[in-house]
């Protein structure tokens, strides 16, 4: 933290108008002018911040026929936190690896669930078969707004990084993430002891394409998508015994 700046006295709390909507608006906090510029960074450890992740993990998993495997699971759970010793009031960081201010400093994300069920089934003529699907909850879409001079003229600092929501509980998600993998895999004694093993597989088998970044800055093109889930992937390789 910066020991030459008190975040209780030195911060004036002002009113902006939230993009979104004028009839709401959004607490920044203003740098006292004697104080801009006045760092001592000292490296401190906070007694209260916590960071939780509360929730239930159920698997199981056992053979079919003989010589199959199945494996299946799912884990429900959400993070929540405390993080309200603050060394800005403001938001600082980005999206990706936050610091948080006064506001969204404390958080209590949903339980949203995430399954995974897999499993291979041996085939006549030393053949077998294995797959995996998956199913994740999408991101949370949280967009931030970058305050000036020119929205706040009285502004000390010389700009501000706003959360325009709750990153726990977001106006939006990304859509679920769901992915089918495939293999089918030949086993070829070549004598001796050795053996190779030719592998032809198949990643996202459904063509599965959810977006899974977009524009976080609020603007024209704000929740544009710039990621999407690479699309089917077909692989083929050989893998040697001896």
């Amino acid at each position: 933290r910066n020991s030459l700046v008190n975040v209780g006295t030195d911060y004036t709390p002002g009113q902006i108008f939230d993009p979104r909507d004028a009839t709401e608006t959004i607490t920044i906090y203003n740098l006292i002018p004697a104080k801009l510029g006045q760092t001592n960074l000292v490296d401190t450890t906070s007694k209260s911040n916590r960071l939780y992740w509360d929730g239930i993990d159920v698997s199981a998993q056992g053979n079919v026929m003989q010589g199959g495997r199945v494996y299946g699971g799912v884990s429900f759970g959400g993070n929540s936190q405390n993080m309200c010793d603050v060394v800005d009031p403001n938001f600082t960081g980005t999206l990706a690896a936050p610091v948080w201010g006064k506001q969204d400093c404390t958080q209590d994300a949903p339980w949203r669930p995430l399954y995974k069920l897999g499993g291979s089934i041996p085939l006549p003529f030393q053949t077998q078969f294995s797959g995996t699907f998956s199913s994740f909850p999408g991101n949370s879409q949280s967009i931030t707004y970058g305050v000036t001079r020119t929205i706040y003229p009285a502004l000390v600092q010389t700009s501000l990084t706003v959360p325009l929501d709750d990153p726990s509980n977001p106006d939006r998600y990304f859509d679920r993430i769901s992915q089918l993998d495939l293999r089918f895999a030949k086993k070829l004694p070549l004598g001796a002891g050795k053996r190779m093993t030719v592998q032809f597989d198949i990643f996202n088998a459904t063509n599965e394409n959810p977006v899974l970044a977009a524009v976080t800055s609020f603007g024209p093109t704000v929740y544009r998508p710039n990621t999407i889930m690479q699309g089917r992937l077909f692989q083929i390789g050989t893998q040697f015994s001896f």
